[in-house]
């Protein structure tokens, strides 16, 4: 779920790493890194929880996941917030990438996600399928942040926790083209 909601790596999630495992530093959350706070837009007033996610690739930095509390807008904030207020001071997924990526294998086992790519020579986007893996999480919910929310090459690098000048969110811009859109309806007489 975390891996999901936060578009979030692996090894941002699990707190152990593997015995000879120099590829990565797991920085799995706490149950105490999480918050409330009230958000105002307008006469609008809604609660998000306020998730502290270490970000894997760029030696812990932290960002902030924010995400609306109110189920109507995303209905697994707040299961997901009485979870990190059970585990309280303790890790919050106590085991290794390796054991999430094995258990995960099994449960996704014959599923498929789609990417697009630019090909070889760059002539064209072509769609690719690849099996579905924990990681595929982290793109399912980059490309829903794009199509659905709205999000934008910046809100999506803030949310995810990429880098702006080095990233691979460039492979979902073009699902934004709602917003692209109304400005070509634009007369120009």
């Amino acid at each position: 779920m975390c891996c999901y909601l936060f578009a979030a790596r692996i090894s941002e999630v699990v707190t152990y790493a593997s015995p000879g495992d120099h590829k990565t530093n797991p920085r799995g959350p706490k149950g105490t890194e999480v918050r409330t706070d009230a958000f105002k837009l307008g006469p609008i007033e809604e609660e998000a929880a306020i998730y502290t996610v270490r970000t894997a690739k760029r030696r812990g930095l932290v960002r902030l996941v924010v995400l609306p509390l109110n189920e109507r807008y995303e209905p697994w904030t707040k299961i997901l917030y009485d979870f990190y207020d059970e585990v309280g001071d303790n890790r919050l997924f106590p085991f290794t990438r390796q054991k999430a990526w094995s258990k995960a294998k099994e449960a996704f086992q014959g599923l498929q996600y789609s990417t697009g790519g630019y090909s070889k020579n760059k002539n064209y986007f072509a769609p690719r399928n690849r099996p579905f893996n924990l990681h595929a999480l982290r793109h399912v919910r980059a490309t829903s942040l794009v199509s659905d929310f709205g999000f934008d090459s910046f809100d999506l690098s803030s949310f995810a926790g990429w880098n702006l000048k080095r990233s691979s969110m460039s492979r979902y811009l073009h699902l934004g083209w709602q917003r692209c859109f109304p400005k070509l309806l634009k007369d120009h007489i």
